[in-house]
């Protein structure tokens, strides 16, 4: 999910953008949607829009964003440049999206994410913006490679349907006073995943009735993310997690489960809230995402209320040591039925400008810009993050997304749910995993024959 949203203590806007890369060449030999050869950007002829007052209804789809960041962000940005063109924010949820179909009523930018926007390709709106890209002079070439590679895979032919916006990614957040109380030395850049076990092990025991817990093994679809394993085979609409990968994936969980007392009184407890890190002090080290972290540990400082944390590189298996987490990345895409597309072409190119990314990323925001002073200063203008490693965020690069498909959301649940046969009901990670691929192959049969 996609989060936009500021707080009295920072402006921190999330999830999920960066898209990037090298393009086809056209027949002057340039860079599809690149700058003149030279960067003579102003040899290009500007296209001709109309500059009456426009309103373009920007829709977050499977997304938030808060009115304040959006007024802030969006709105003022666009209007210095274009001050003709007015900007309305709409929410909605799954399913939403056909109902502004029926209704006529498809908005004019989509703001999701690359595991969303299968649901908006089915719906036929995206719109083939690779001819507006270069009509308006959109470098491709200053977004994250990985990013814009991932854009062109989600279409046949390779076209250019969306723009990146921002990006996510992992890091493994820790408690330092935590690792005081036991003794640990702080955990290094680089470490394996079997490296985080061991220090786990030290640190989960209840002391004076607290139960500590030294990792919070979280989501098993986060951690296998390197390997590049999808859910569901984009050709045969099969579940393909019952893999080698995942048997990985669930077994090094099942090591933190096993420890005595992980599971807490009552047995259940596979994973943990945030409230567990940031509110109960009692996690030791929590790998996750950037956007779903920063913020609240922002508000826990500025409250006088966060743990004495910081922020190493994210852990991996000794077979892919060095990659990130898979790409989760924010694009705005234009539909089909606007009658704006231009002005729309127009609010991306403002907000995917340099002075606007930078903004967004001494802001908290990870941006689209592969540009080493908007990496450089990320969260410089954000109290919470300075004197944090906020480098190790950027110091790997992100896996490859794999190809998600329209079902992929429906089948999430069950391959989430195998901690529970695992940890709670005693079952071997190999039958856990057959079972539930048996019941992802059933849904899917339901699902792809309605």
């Amino acid at each position: 999910m996609i989060f936009l949203l500021k707080r009295s203590a920072l402006l921190l806007l999330v999830s999920a953008a960066a898209l990037a890369g090298c393009n086809s060449g056209d027949s002057n030999g340039q860079k599809d949607g690149a700058e003149p050869q030279g960067g003579q950007q102003a040899l290009v002829d500007k296209p001709v829009v109309s500059t009456e007052p426009v309103t373009l209804e920007l829709y977050a789809y499977v997304a938030r964003m808060t009115e304040d960041n959006f007024q802030n962000v969006i709105v003022k940005q666009v209007q210095k440049k274009y001050p003709h063109i007015s900007v309305n924010l709409s929410f909605g949820g799954r399913g939403d999206l056909e109902k502004r179909i029926a209704a006529g009523t498809v908005p004019d930018i989509i703001f999701t994410a690359n595991n969303i926007y299968p649901a908006v390709k089915m719906l036929d709106i995206p719109f083939d913006m690779t001819s507006s890209i270069k009509k308006f002079g959109i470098d491709l070439s200053k977004f994250d490679k990985e990013a814009v590679a991932t854009i062109r895979d989600m279409e046949a032919d390779k076209s250019m349907y969306a723009v990146p916006f921002s990006l996510n990614a992992g890091a493994l957040f820790y408690n330092k006073d935590m690792f005081d109380r036991f003794g640990v030395p702080y955990p290094s850049d680089g470490m394996t995943w079997d490296q985080v076990i061991d220090i786990s092990r030290t640190m989960t025991k209840q002391v004076d009735g607290v139960q500590y817990v030294g990792w919070d093994a979280g989501m098993p679809d986060a951690i296998a993310a390197p390997f590049g394993v999808s859910l569901v085979d984009p050709k045969t609409f099969k579940s393909t997690f019952n893999s080698p990968a995942y048997k990985k994936v669930f077994e090094l969980q099942k090591a933190a489960w096993d420890m005595p007392g992980y599971l807490g009184q009552k047995g259940t407890d596979t994973r943990f809230s945030i409230a567990a890190f940031i509110g109960q002090k009692r996690v030791g080290m929590d790998a996750e995402w950037v956007s779903e972290l920063l913020l609240p540990l922002a508000d826990a400082e500025a409250n006088g209320d966060a743990p004495n944390w910081d922020i190493a590189t994210l852990p991996n298996f000794a077979e892919h040591a060095g990659k990130g987490r898979d790409l989760h990345a924010g694009f705005l895409l234009i539909s089909k039925q606007s009658k704006y597309k231009d002005q729309a072409m127009q609010l991306i190119e403002v907000v995917t400008s340099k002075e606007a990314q930078l903004y967004m990323s001494r802001n908290g925001r990870m941006a689209a810009l592969n540009d080493p002073q908007v990496i450089k200063e990320f969260g410089q203008d954000v109290p919470a993050l300075r004197n944090k490693k906020v480098e190790n965020i950027f110091k790997y690069p992100q896996s490859p997304a794999y190809v998600y498909t329209i079902y992929d959301n429906d089948i999430l649940s069950i391959v989430r749910g195998i901690d529970k046969e695992i940890a709670v009901n005693n079952k071997d990670v190999n039958t856990a995993l057959r079972e539930a691929q048996e019941k992802a192959d059933k849904m899917l049969d339901m699902l792809t024959n309605k």
